[in-house]
């Protein structure tokens, strides 16, 4: 009678002793949804930087684009009159195995006039605008400057 008693008590303690099969699976299930998830977010974060640069890469044209002679305010007279509208192709990541291009669409509004201190001041907008595709779709950077030949 012993026998059964220790048999009995032997069996109840290794049913909550170990994990079972059930346990160790839905223990692996989670741990790979947290390890994907970590996954994605490091992808994420990659994107983003790489998206960054290239938006500082393009402010950067941009403003290079505008230190040009013809955009320059001693060249406010040569700059045309009338709204104009030109495009170059650039790349943003000559760097790159694969370079990015990017459209650069220059646009010079015409002539306006602005009061400033009771004195009429001629003014032009030249709008820059920097746009490519980037994996996760089209992105643009737009730079407006105002210049006048005021005194």
């Amino acid at each position: 009678m012993q026998i059964e008693k220790q048999n009995i008590s032997f069996f109840q303690q290794s049913s909550q002793a170990g994990t079972s099969l059930v346990e160790i699976m839905v223990s692996a299930v989670i741990l790979g949804i947290v390890i994907l998830a970590i996954i994605s977010m490091i992808q994420k974060g990659r994107e983003l930087d790489v998206s960054s640069d290239h938006r500082r890469q393009a402010r950067a044209l941009i403003h290079a684009a505008f230190e040009q002679d013809e955009f320059k305010i001693a060249n406010y007279n040569a700059i045309s009159d009338t709204t104009t509208s030109r495009t170059d192709s650039v790349q943003l990541d000559p760097d790159e195995s694969t370079p990015l291009t990017g459209v650069l669409s220059i646009s010079v509004s015409a002539a306006n006039v602005m009061t400033v201190n009771s004195t009429q001041v001629p003014y032009k907008d030249i709008t820059m605008t920097l746009t490519w595709n980037e994996p996760e779709g089209p992105d643009t950077v737009q730079v407006m400057r105002r210049i006048s030949n005021a005194k």
